[in-house]
């Protein structure tokens, strides 16, 4: 009974939780695709014992992809199991800001609902949302600076490009105190030492070197992206982010916010925006003047009212299906990303039987998960994400003739020669033109490598 009582005087982050998970699964068909899933891969792997960089093509560090692992491997592969976890995070999060704004703090949950519910996805940058939830915490009560050290390290270890701006407040808050800027390096690079080990320790050290550092001067000049409506609207953000500053010098919050805006370079796209919007949402927190019990009424009615609107946007207008697809059980997605699958996964293992065969798509790993198979460096096929001079590594590995069957997204190829994107054309030109097409279902491709 004691416990019982427990959960129901904290029934705000049993609200938080199962909102979550219901948001991740019913409009999955928004919200598990290309980030989403590729680190759902990535965890994936891990709790099979492949190693990142490795085995498999990784850019960034991996703590959060570790973290999500845990569950993967003492559970079940299922992404339902993903799903609990991110939703776990989600709370996790909301926990510290109900210490820090208490009622005010359901603007969080507003913020993470805009307008998509694009931001409750489980992805990496959303694990650097998580960690800086408890460091303002942290902050704020005057904490441990060798924790707050620590923590500020795994940001970086989370996602390393952005992750490296979030030391910079420690610069201004600990500016005449050297003690406690010596203790915050001293915590930020406990875990980076941890990770050096791992690396020398699995023989990924040059790799991880070649696919996160130096192949980050692929992934800027070939993945820089520029939707106008979100450069403008994250550029007003920005400025309203820095008289923030300008008023509140002293207010830390408002730099650390500011260092979250390094998760819209080079990509000015929605998913990215709505990332620094969440940020932007503590400095509501802070600042707004309403009663508490009024913005958690209003947070809670207009999360819920875009539940229903997204609903008709998104759901109602389209036919779909709760997946019954190993791995992916319970899931709710369009009827056509189910037929597609299909189609896709009864080639794939057709060819697979008869030699080695690769699936080319920004989807592939669906297949393997699916198929519970290991990643490898064509699970992920994006330009940027083989390290330096990368593109032309991947048609090496083709090149070797080790792989016979080669299947492509026809479809997708011709959308990204027309519009761009992340996805790598170079390598699917090469086998278009080198290979012989022997097979063609629907938008896939089939081609043999002499």
């Amino acid at each position: 009974m004691k416990i019982l009582k427990k959960l129901w005087d904290n029934k705000r982050y049993l609200f938080i939780f199962f909102f979550s998970f219901f948001i991740l699964i019913f409009f999955a068909s928004n919200i598990a695709v290309y980030d989403s899933i590729w680190n759902y891969s990535f965890s994936y792997a891990i709790a099979r014992g492949e190693i990142p960089f490795l085995d498999f093509n990784m850019i960034i560090p991996g703590f959060y992809n570790f973290i999500m692992a845990i569950g993967l491997k003492l559970i079940s592969n299922n992404i339902l199991v993903y799903f609990l976890e991110q939703s776990l995070l989600v709370t996790i999060s909301f926990y510290f800001l109900y210490k820090m704004h208490d009622k005010k703090a359901w603007v969080y949950l507003f913020a993470m609902s805009l307008p998509l519910f694009i931001a409750f996805s489980p992805t990496y940058n959303f694990g650097i949302f998580f960690l800086a939830t408890i460091i303002l915490y942290l902050e704020k009560n005057k904490k441990n600076d060798y924790l707050i050290g620590i923590l500020l390290g795994l940001t970086v270890m989370t996602k390393h490009s952005i992750g490296i701006f979030f030391l910079i407040p420690s610069f201004f808050i600990c500016f005449k105190d050297y003690k406690r800027l010596l203790k915050r390096f001293v915590g930020v690079i406990i875990p980076w030492v941890i990770f050096l080990i791992y690396l020398i320790i699995t023989g990924s050290l040059y790799q991880f070197l070649d696919l996160c550092v130096f192949g980050m001067f692929d992934f800027a000049s070939n993945n820089s992206d520029f939707i106008p409506i979100y450069c403008v609207l994250s550029i007003i953000l920005l400025i309203l982010n820095i008289i923030y500053i300008i008023k509140n010098k002293n207010d830390l919050v408002g730099y650390y916010v500011l260092s979250s805006f390094s998760v819209m370079i080079p990509i000015f796209g929605h998913y990215h925006f709505y990332i620094y919007l969440i940020f932007m949402s503590l400095l509501v927190m802070e600042k707004i003047k309403l009663d508490g019990c009024f913005i958690r009424n209003l947070s809670i009615t207009l999360s819920l009212l875009l539940v229903v609107l997204n609903y008709f946007l998104i759901v109602y207008p389209y036919k779909h299906n709760i997946l019954k697809i190993n791995n992916f059980e319970g899931i709710y997605v369009y009827d056509f990303t189910e037929k597609n699958f299909n189609v896709a996964d009864k080639l794939y293992n057709k060819y697979k039987k008869k030699d080695e065969t690769r699936f080319l798509s920004s989807t592939t790993v669906w297949l393997n998960i699916v198929n519970e198979e290991d990643l490898d460096y064509f699970s992920v096929l994006n330009i940027g994400n083989h390290g330096y001079n990368g593109s032309n590594k991947l048609l090496d590995r083709v090149k070797s003739k080790k792989i016979k069957y080669f299947i492509i997204n026809y479809d997708e190829y011709l959308e990204v020669k027309e519009d761009g994107g992340q996805f790598d054309i170079k390598v699917l030109e090469y086998i278009m033109n080198n290979g012989r097409l022997i097979e063609e279902v629907e938008q896939y491709k089939v081609y043999y490598m002499e």
